[in-house]
């Protein structure tokens, strides 16, 4: 029987939930990434940055997917 990493690192036998979990994880990476991307400027034009600990927060979360 094949065995599947998910990105909370646990396994399964279910090809099928992988792709979904693994999938699921690359959106909410990319979404992390979208709203982090501009963050450089802004602070360098001195702006305010809007919600930065929930970007913050939510960059660490994709950066633990798959961590045990």
């Amino acid at each position: 029987m094949e065995m599947y990493s998910l990105p909370c690192g646990t396994v399964t036998d279910n090809p099928k939930l992988a792709a979904e979990l693994w999938a699921e994880a690359f959106y909410q990476a990319k979404d992390a990434l979208r709203r982090i991307r501009p963050v450089p400027e802004q602070l360098i034009k001195q702006a305010h940055v809007k919600d930065l600990d929930e970007t913050l927060a939510e960059c660490d979360k994709v950066l633990q997917l798959g961590e045990t």
